[in-house]
């Protein structure tokens, strides 16, 4: 379990890398100082100019010079010039900074299953586990012993909960669950990003929590996406589900509809939920999404480093897919071939230049 937990708190960077990201992106949005054409402009704006001597005095001496005011508009120009290059090159050594978006972890070879009596186990992945229980509900004030499923990065795996319900957990994902759901709720706790799809019943609401906002339901197909804050959304495939924020905030929502709830805030969104639910069917489906978010995804299902050497490159967007079963290079390969954004791997860490 301690494995699984360290797991949990490195799936996302640091908020320092997150500040760092950020403020490189930023910069990324700068123009470079063209310095040939202010001063063509400079030049240009000379020509009119008034040429007349002034007098100035040394406050030091007390002695007057004479000067022209062409100087003098030289010596600010040239002054502001340097200023920018100066501060353009403060800028670039951040800009160029090396970013680690994602580091691979150290984690369990096999889909883990471990209740809280103590009890521990192991399946290979890829292998569908069932915990199906006969429609008797927990009595009230009993214990009933909880289980959790967690999959390592690069598997996914489906599980049948008691009352029948399916649920697909993606990589680096955990699932905790009654072994035997009570009488008037079926409750669930999920991390990282699970699919269900919730077995109907009007008397017993199924309810999952997470860190970052909770849902209920009682017969439909949703998606939720809990790795951190920063990603948390939920969404919804058919049926409805009431979402709710650590705030109290509340929605009713309707198929094709997405919750992002970063940062506290919740927001409801028109999507496509096609490219949302691909990662169940085995594939990566991005749909005009960031080389970030891309590399991000990749160095988790394959438990890679991922180092951006110039952030800017965080921003380019792709519309990519792939087979989960596609080896790391096959992958980088096609990528490298729609862009120039010069991807390497060199066995433990890609590397996008």
């Amino acid at each position: 379990m301690a494995i699984i937990e360290q797991a949990e708190r490195d799936a996302m960077p640091t908020a320092f890398e997150e500040l760092m990201v950020r403020r490189a992106l930023n910069r990324g949005r700068l123009q470079e100082p063209d310095v040939d054409k202010e001063w063509a402009l400079m030049k240009s704006s000379l020509d009119g100019a008034d040429r007349h001597e002034v007098e100035l005095q040394d406050s030091r001496t007390g002695l007057k010079r004479t000067v022209s005011r062409i100087s003098l508009t030289i010596l600010g120009v040239a002054a502001a010039v340097c200023l920018v290059l100066v501060m353009y090159d403060v800028a670039e050594p951040l800009f160029h900074s090396r970013i680690e978006l994602i580091s691979a972890i150290e984690q369990p070879s096999e889909v883990v299953i471990a209740a809280s009596d103590g009890g521990e186990t192991s399946v290979e992945p890829g292998e569908p586990l069932s915990f199906l229980r006969e429609p008797s509900a927990a009595k009230a004030g009993s214990k009933v012993r909880e289980l959790m499923v967690y999959t390592p990065r690069g598997t996914t795996c489906e599980v049948t909960l008691p009352d029948g319900t399916l649920a697909w957990l993606n990589g680096q994902s955990r699932i905790t669950f009654p072994e035997q759901f009570p009488a008037d709720e079926r409750p669930v706790k999920v991390s990282g990003e699970v699919f269900f799809e919730v077995a109907k019943s009007e008397s017993q609401p199924f309810t999952v929590s997470t860190k970052y906002f909770s849902v209920t339901a009682k017969g439909t197909s949703f998606n939720v996406r809990a790795h951190s804050e920063k990603d948390a959304s939920l969404a919804l495939i058919t049926g409805s589900v009431e979402v709710a924020a650590p705030d109290g905030k509340k929605a009713l929502m309707e198929p094709g509809e997405m919750a992002v709830l970063g940062s506290g805030q919740m927001e409801i969104r028109q999507v496509d939920t096609y490219p949302i639910t691909q990662w169940k069917d085995g594939f990566f489906y991005f749909d005009d999404n960031t080389l970030g978010e891309i590399m991000m995804e990749l160095g988790r299902w394959y438990n890679v480093n991922v180092v951006f050497e110039r952030p800017k490159m965080l921003d380019l967007r792709f519309h990519f897919v792939a087979d989960h079963y596609e080896s790391i290079d096959e992958i980088i390969g096609r990528l490298n071939e729609l862009s120039s954004a010069g991807i390497t791997f060199d066995g433990e860490t890609i590397t996008v230049r």
